[in-house]
């Protein structure tokens, strides 16, 4: 599979990205400050047009195209694509939001490329062959005590979404230091590399999580239901970080690990 025409097609997303101005094109979508620019598309255009160039046979879900999947996870070969994962952050000139593209076998992420576009970073992993910034070999941070760890969350389309996030994370007794950046494929991206411990959402799409799931499964982070089950990129609420991290969370929500 030639996997570097991916790398070559996302950075070229990423480069539509940054010679369009943030402010083009807006739209609004369903849910609470959900937009959709003219550089989401441009980027989306970028990434569709490589994988049906490479993979013509491949299935593609994008966020910003409808799908008629019936069940993603029974799909032998499939494309999960976000052009931009962090679009109020890119619409408002902050600079931190993602591309992300990750490759899926009957449900299983097998490979994942997350695009900083902004900071020119390229985290990727291949199922089995260690995950990767640029050509550097990435891990997850080695931190096991939740009080002490750097704790990610997220904001929500949903009306109420952020509140319970940031409900969840209050109710900890360890009382981590939290972050809420606003791109969960970078947060995927900063929990691979160690430059954050742990990461906890209620409303990942699958567009979030498959190729975050590879990259971050491959730097040695565990992924996990908040009932304690492995999860697949299509959940919704998930937690990331190493082991011990993630057990000290699940026993605050009452499950034994």
């Amino acid at each position: 599979m030639n996997l570097e025409a991916i790398k070559a097609g996302i950075k070229e997303a990423g480069a539509a990205v940054l010679r369009t101005a943030p402010t083009e094109g807006v739209t609004i979508k369903e849910g609470r400050l959900n937009y959709v620019t003219a550089a989401d598309l441009a980027s989306e255009r970028v990434l569709k047009e490589t994988i049906q160039r490479n993979f013509p046979n491949h299935l593609i879900l994008s966020e910003e195209t409808e799908s008629d999947l019936n069940d993603p996870l029974t799909v032998e070969h499939l494309w999960v694509i976000d052009p931009i994962d962090g679009t109020s952050n890119f619409k408002n000139g902050r600079e931190y939001a993602g591309i992300s593209v990750g490759y899926v076998e009957m449900g299983e992420p097998m490979a994942g490329f997350i695009y900083d576009p902004f900071r020119d970073q390229l985290f990727h992993a291949v199922k089995g062959e260690g995950a990767y910034l640029d050509e550097a070999k990435i891990h997850a941070s080695d931190t096991d005590d939740l009080g002490k760890a750097t704790l990610l969350t997220d904001n929500s389309y949903e009306p109420n979404g952020t509140k319970r996030n940031l409900q969840l994370v209050a109710s900890l007794p360890q009382n981590p230091w939290v972050l809420m950046r606003g791109s969960a494929v970078l947060a995927y991206a900063d929990i691979a590399a160690g430059r954050a411990d742990i990461y906890v959402h209620q409303f990942f799409k699958p567009w979030d999580n498959a190729a975050g799931f590879v990259i971050a499964k491959e730097a040695g982070a565990v992924i996990k239901r908040f009932n304690g089950e492995d999860g697949t990129f299509l959940d919704s609420a998930l937690v990331i970080g190493n082991q011990a991290l993630v057990n000290q969370f699940l026993e605050a929500q009452g499950v034994k690990v």
